[in-house]
């Protein structure tokens, strides 16, 4: 039960945008940087005095306001990402560093730029950054190009941040050093909840698993276990029923309990049979 503790806090940080280490990073004053996409590179965004988040909008089923500025068409995630924005949910972030890649997306940052009370945040600005789509000189030239302008320019002349080459040796070498220890400590093998039938049977839902875990296999080359999920549910309600959550506090965090409790099932296995 010790290692489910830190299992269920990561899992609760999942939950909210704004979650408790963001707070943390912005009651020590530094700047929350926004992105999207993985071509913006995270390291530019985490210098002296910066943090970056990537938005997420956790549990948002139905994004009716943002729909009546987006089609409908339109990506669950752009729209998701506009609803939680519409709500008030992103008025932590100080920017939004956008690469204009995906068409949806690029829709959200507009939204953000154009209705200037979405984000209620008297420092909030957005900035663009073109995203070349070959792989060539001249397009290596002119990202480089963008992220001087639209990144380190903009955030050194809008907020004061520290971009100078020392500053950015030593962003670059703690990211390398979280890469490295990311590496050395990652992920191994898998482990996917096996929703058998109280009687042990096998019924569509656990083929549609088994199934699914050929598909993992396949495509990460890594080992996948597939794990008796049965009352995993329940003994998730009763934890957090005794740790005085009601039944709403209890709907939004029951399945990462669950998954904690099968992970950490699995876990104590591993170590039972390394002592045998």
């Amino acid at each position: 039960m010790r290692d489910l503790k830190h299992l269920i806090y990561f899992e609760n940080l999942l939950q909210e945008a704004n979650n408790d280490l963001v707070k943390q990073a912005k009651d020590e004053g530094k700047l929350a940087l926004g992105y999207t996409c993985y071509f913006m590179p995270e390291v530019l965004l985490d210098l002296p005095g910066c943090f970056s988040v990537r938005l997420r909008a956790p549990r948002c089923t139905s994004p009716d306001m943002a729909t009546y500025y987006m089609s409908s068409r339109t990506c669950h995630y752009g729209r998701s990402l506009l609803e939680r924005a519409l709500e008030g949910g992103f008025n932590f972030l100080d920017a939004q560093l956008a690469t204009e890649t995906c068409t949806v997306t690029c829709r959200f940052q507009e939204h953000l730029q154009r209705m200037q009370d979405v984000i209620r945040n008297e420092r909030f600005k957005c900035s663009f950054m073109d995203m070349p789509f070959k792989k060539t000189r001249n397009s290596i030239d002119h990202y480089e190009g963008q992220l001087k302008a639209h990144v380190l320019d903009f955030l050194r002349d809008n907020y004061g941040v520290d971009t100078s080459d020392e500053a950015l040796r030593k962003t670059i070498e703690e990211h390398n050093e979280v890469c490295r220890l990311v590496q050395e400590h990652g992920v191994t093998e898998l482990v996917l909840g096996y929703p058998k039938n109280m009687d042990g049977t096998l019924g569509p839902r656990a083929e549609k698993c088994a199934a699914y875990a050929d598909t993992l296999r396949e495509a990460t080359g890594l080992s996948v276990t597939l794990w008796d999920e049965r009352r995993s549910t329940v003994e998730a309600h009763a934890i957090l029923f005794n740790n005085g959550k009601n039944g709403r506090q209890r709907k939004k965090t029951v399945d990462a309990v669950a998954a904690s409790l099968m992970l950490e099932g699995y876990l104590t296995r591993k170590r039972l049979e390394k002592q045998a």
